[in-house]
């Protein structure tokens, strides 16, 4: 039985600081679970924390807890905790909104990523920086050069200052779209506002030389990133790779991957691919297939570029058996053809003379009305 007021007193100091450290407990449990990746636990803790009274700042959390589901890919998941917290009475903020932005801009879905622009305007929020290169990401990757220009002049005529970021991807945008002169314009007019270059920004721009085969410009640029204290990175490297294919200079393409392994930078399947394209340019069919072979050795998962390569090479050395055993490795493998895997396989058996192949294939293709991806814009989107 307590005493006294003092006693009474002492008591509820001693509730109010358990529950305290209760609460200070479950928030480390949600970013703990959070960091490691446990969605659907960080979820159920999430819901537990609605639900009792005395947490603040549950609209960070709920924003961390929508981040989660967006990264792991999981977009209408991602959607459905965003209705939730509306209806929990927490209004989602700009930041909110730019997760949501971000995870459909990552995977090329403009439309999605365009719904939400939408909704967050209608909210009375005003798109920042971040809303705005994730918007000139989504138009990037779905190839749309023009809409990509049109999101950083938007973000201009608002009074919104682009970020490396945006500059960074509105040049690959151009890169993508082999506009190297708007590239070089771009990449030129952030250094003249200030906007210094990063990592990214030089790996764009070499990007999009490498796309055309602009060796030496490539190399400038390769230099001027080294010189400005920049260590280059699996997607720098693996584009000065690409350059050098392009070009047809084999022997410094090897010694730029021999460079990036000796850095301790691990080649990716964009490196691979374009060395693939270096030795089959030189007719080097065998040490492209060793690339093949090398990846699958290692336990990853050729590309459908480094499939299509050989395919197209095979096919055009009128190497029928070859071509063929790419093929069927590429759908034994899991990997769904690209729209050059097809028409090459199309020529190829038009040339036997297997027209009823030749149907089957023209149906596959026209139903499945496959995407032509690029490597190193996926490579550089994940970076960032």
């Amino acid at each position: 039985m307590l005493r006294t007021a003092e006693d009474e007193a002492a008591v509820r100091d001693m509730l109010e600081t358990l529950s305290r450290t209760a609460k200070g407990l479950m928030v480390t449990l949600f970013n703990t679970l959070v960091k490691e990746k446990q969605v659907n636990h960080c979820l159920q803790v999430l819901r537990f924390m609605v639900k009792e009274p005395g947490y603040t700042r549950l609209d960070r959390t709920f924003n961390m807890a929508i981040k989660a589901l967006a990264d792991a890919g999981r977009l209408a998941r991602a959607e459905a905790l965003f209705t939730e917290m509306k209806e929990a009475g927490i209004a989602p903020d700009t930041v909110t909104y730019n997760i949501l932005i971000t995870g459909y801009a990552k995977r090329g879905l403009m439309r999605d990523a365009e719904n939400v622009l939408a909704a967050m305007k209608g909210a009375g929020l005003k798109p920042d920086a971040w809303s705005y290169s994730a918007m000139i990401v989504v138009h990037s990757k779905s190839g749309q050069a023009e809409g990509a220009e049109q999101m950083m002049q938007d973000m201009l005529e608002q009074g919104v200052l682009p970020n490396v970021f945006a500059y960074t991807a509105l040049i690959a945008a151009y890169a993508r779209a082999g506009d190297v002169e708007k590239a070089e314009a771009t990449f030129e007019g952030m250094q003249q506002v200030g906007c210094a270059p990063d990592i990214y920004a030089f790996s764009a721009m070499i990007d999009a030389y490498a796309k055309q085969g602009l060796v030496a410009q490539a190399e400038r640029t390769f230099r001027a990133m080294l010189q400005a204290g920049h260590e280059p990175s699996v997607v720098t490297y693996s584009a000065m790779v690409a350059a050098y294919a392009k070009g047809g200079h084999v022997e410094k393409a090897e010694k730029i991957l021999q460079v990036m392994q000796e850095a301790g930078c691990a080649p990716n399947l964009f490196t691979f691919s374009s060395m693939m394209e270096a030795y089959v340019q030189q007719k080097r069919f065998d040490d492209a297939e060793a690339i093949l072979e090398f990846v699958r050795a290692a336990g990853l998962h050729p590309s459908v570029q480094m499939y299509t390569t050989l395919i197209t090479a095979f096919g055009k050395a009128e190497e029928v058996a070859k071509a063929i055993k790419y093929w069927k490795l590429m759908r034994k493998a899991g990997c769904p053809p690209d729209q050059v895997a097809y028409l090459s396989m199309i020529e190829l058996y038009k040339k036997i003379d297997r027209p009823k192949r030749v149907q089957k294939l023209q149906q596959e293709l026209e139903m499945a009305n496959p995407e032509d991806k690029d490597l190193m814009s996926e490579d550089f989107f994940e970076v960032q």
